[in-house]
């Protein structure tokens, strides 16, 4: 893997990541609970030549990740069929970006009353 993050605030950061046949940017919101949401920004899965591909966007998907397990949930409709063919590589960078941005230690968190 490769890639670069961007601090947006404690709890936010902008992710790259190229995995497979996957390449773009997400943007990986932070939990006090460790678990984390990884929405696409930029995001190119290309066919298996790498020929082509398609783009995802903020509006097509939102994964969670909780220790090593991602959720993908709702997937646009129009780009399900590319998502499902690269699943595996989706889900790796999926990951990838959730390890670049380990959760706040308690200390760091928000304050409680």
């Amino acid at each position: 893997m490769s890639g670069r993050a961007y601090d947006m605030s404690r709890y936010q950061r902008i992710v790259s990541v190229e995995w497979g046949r996957v390449s773009g940017s997400f943007k990986v919101s932070r939990t006090d609970d460790q678990s984390a949401l990884v929405i696409p920004i930029d995001l190119m899965i290309y066919d298996e030549a790498r020929w082509c591909g398609r783009v995802f966007d903020s509006g097509d998907f939102a994964a969670s990740v909780e220790g090593d397990t991602v959720s993908l949930g709702r997937v646009e409709p129009s780009k399900k069929f590319d998502a499902e063919d690269a699943i595996d590589d989706l889900t790796a960078a999926i990951l990838a970006a959730s390890r670049a941005f380990p959760a706040p230690a308690p200390s760091e968190g928000r304050e409680t009353q």
